[in-house]
């Protein structure tokens, strides 16, 4: 009996809201903030707050290679996670993601993705030691070209969490005149690995994003810190159970995303 192919299983896995997104634009839908009865109320950015956030995406794009964690809820129970690395200059990022459900010990694989696509590999690394991005890097720059199975972007949650990953850092700021006039809210504050970050709505959804449930609030969130680094992002998603969570968990570290399988000696094997 054939194995399945590792792309299919996946696709399969992430295609539980595939059915109500028509484009990943219209998948994005407004987020809910939650805040206790002694929280400050929502408001509109002030101008220190509105250069930090225009500092965001080159902060993220200065601190690369960069260590993301990704979770994307299936459940109220269940979820997929990526932990990876991504480059902004090289426009590459590598990961290994894992689910679990309720009838299997779960399943786990290689991610390489660019602005491009995505490809998906059998994960043979080993645990421990290579649990961490540095040995992610390492097991997928052995994997040979034809061990990776891969396609453009869908509408898939995963696709869209994945592309999201690459928009998140810019070789330049964002213009802060611009960006405080598209809308963004300050929603609140909370406090990750003992620094406190102000929670950011996004810009407002543009016409021409055409959002599957029209609302004048942005479907994303961001965690800006007190210099303006992005510590974690948040989507709406439509037909998930909660939000798509990207955690900027460090920045500048020591391992490099690989060549393969990108052209690299994985490539030509």
């Amino acid at each position: 009996m054939p194995l399945e192919n590792p792309l299919r299983r996946l696709r399969r896995r992430t295609l539980i809201a595939c059915a109500a997104v028509a484009a990943a634009g219209a998948a994005l839908t407004a987020g809910v903030t939650m805040r206790g009865p002694d929280a400050e109320p929502e408001r509109a950015l002030t101008g220190a707050e509105v250069q930090r956030f225009a500092m965001a995406r080159l902060s993220t794009y200065e601190a690369s290679p960069a260590e993301l964690r990704i979770t994307i809820p299936q459940d109220e129970e269940e979820a997929m996670v990526v932990h990876g690395l991504v480059d902004y200059r090289a426009h590459r990022a590598v990961g290994r993601y894992s689910t679990t459900d309720r009838s299997s010990r779960g399943d786990t694989g290689l991610l390489a993705w660019d602005m491009g696509g995505l490809g998906v590999a059998p994960d043979k690394g080993a645990r421990g030691a290579d649990a961490g991005v540095q040995g992610i890097a390492r097991t997928a720059s052995g994997m040979r070209g034809q061990a990776w199975s891969s396609r453009a972007y869908t509408t898939d949650p995963l696709d869209i969490a994945l592309r999201m990953t690459h928009m998140l850092g810019n070789n330049r700021p964002e213009n802060a005149q611009l960006l405080a006039q598209s809308g963004p809210r300050w929603l609140g504050r909370e406090s990750l690995g003992g620094t406190e970050y102000d929670i950011v709505s996004g810009p407002r959804p543009s016409a021409k994003e055409k959002p599957a449930v029209r609302t004048t609030r942005s479907p994303l969130r961001y965690w800006i810190g007190p210099t303006g680094d992005l510590r974690r992002v948040e989507a709406a998603v439509r037909g998930l159970p909660g939000p798509v969570r990207i955690d900027i968990v460090a920045g500048k570290t020591a391992s490099k995303v690989p060549d393969a399988p990108w052209g690299g000696p994985a490539r030509r094997a």
